[in-house]
C-alpha cells in the first residue's frame, strides 16, 4: 500500500491541502504518460545500468526552464542559448 501523500500550499491567502490520487499499473488506462518513463529510469538505476535519459536532454530542459524564470523575474523576453559543447 502506498503512503497518503498531502500537498499544502497558499491558494489566495488561505492555506489548503490536497490528497491527490496516484494510479498504480493495476489501472494502466488511468497511468500518467511520464509513468513508464520513470520506470525505466528506476530500473535503470537499481541494476545499475545506464541512464535511459541523454544529459544533452536534462541540460536543455534547464537551459529553458532557467529561461522562464529570469523571464519572470525580469518581466520581459530573455535569450536563452544551450553551449554547443552539450552537443559534442
Amino acid at each position: 500500500m502506498r503512503p497518503k501523500l498531502t500537498l499544502f500550499r497558499d491558494e489566495f491567502g488561505v492555506l489548503t491541502n490536497v490528497s491527490p490520487q496516484i494510479p498504480d499499473n493495476t489501472q494502466p488506462h488511468r497511468m500518467h504518460h511520464f509513468v513508464p518513463q520513470a520506470q525505466i529510469f528506476i530500473d535503470a538505476v537499481r541494476k545499475g545500468g545506464p541512464s535511459p535519459v541523454k544529459p544533452s536532454s536534462i541540460l536543455i530542459s534547464q537551459v529553458i526552464m532557467d529561461g522562464m524564470l529570469r523571464s519572470g523575474a525580469e518581466g520581459r523576453e530573455v535569450s536563452v542559448e544551450v553551449p554547443a559543447e552539450a552537443f559534442g
